[in-house]
């Protein structure tokens, strides 16, 4: 969903999606926002599309930064999940993520990345710290 709103709202300046399917190469010159790509090493399915989304992004010169989570599954973030939540790499992931957002938005966060509890919790604390 995230690479969809990078793809159809070019006044979005920053957006971070996890794990999500690729939007088509031919969609990627549309993006104007900066991309923090955060994604499960355990994942073939979507991974499979990184390399196709690499190359339109570099070609379009789009800024991105990329993370790779070894060894977490699709879904790591959500805290709700057992069987995928990995708390290392949702950590971490979010750490980046808010320093990624107050980075690209003046330092105002604008988006929530995950909807996790947990990282809901925590992106309305952040957002309210923010806008202090």
């Amino acid at each position: 969903m995230a690479n969809q709103v990078a793809v159809n709202s070019p006044d979005v300046i920053a957006v971070v999606p996890y794990y999500g399917p690729q939007p088509a190469a031919e969609d990627v010159p549309k993006i104007k926002a900066s991309l923090l790509l955060h994604y499960a090493g355990d994942d073939a399915r979507v991974n499979k599309g990184i390399p196709t989304y690499e190359a339109a992004l570099k070609k379009a010169n789009v800024d991105y930064k990329m993370y790779m989570y070894e060894g977490a599954k699709h879904g790591f973030n959500d805290d709700t999940r057992s069987d995928r939540y990995s708390k290392e790499a949702a950590q971490l992931a979010w750490q980046r993520t808010i320093a990624f957002l107050k980075e690209n938005s003046n330092n105002k966060l604008t988006a929530i990345c995950s909807l996790s509890p947990a990282s809901l919790e925590c992106a309305e604390k952040n957002r309210t710290n923010a806008n202090a």
